[in-house]
């Protein structure tokens, strides 16, 4: 069984202290890039980065090759008829 960590556990903020400065670095640019981890289910982190960072302007081209790809266009759609 995984280790179940609460957010405002010292071990938990620890952990991902540590895994934010690893994506950091793994990038190789730390200082101008934050990484903000989100969790969630399926494709929770990916609507929130459409809906955080698509305008309405926007154009953005998205493949389906399967239920991901439909997925992604279904939250662009919705997201849209919001703005």
């Amino acid at each position: 069984m995984q280790l179940d960590l609460a957010s405002r556990d010292c071990e938990f903020k620890d952990v991902t202290t540590r895994m934010r400065w690893l994506m950091l670095n793994l990038l190789g640019n730390a200082e101008d890039y934050s990484v903000v981890p989100i969790q969630g289910g399926r494709s929770f982190a990916m609507e929130a980065a459409l809906s955080s960072f698509v305008s309405q302007a926007d154009k953005p081209l998205v493949c389906i090759s399967g239920i991901y790809g439909e997925r992604i266009l279904k939250i662009l759609r919705s997201g849209a008829s919001k703005r």
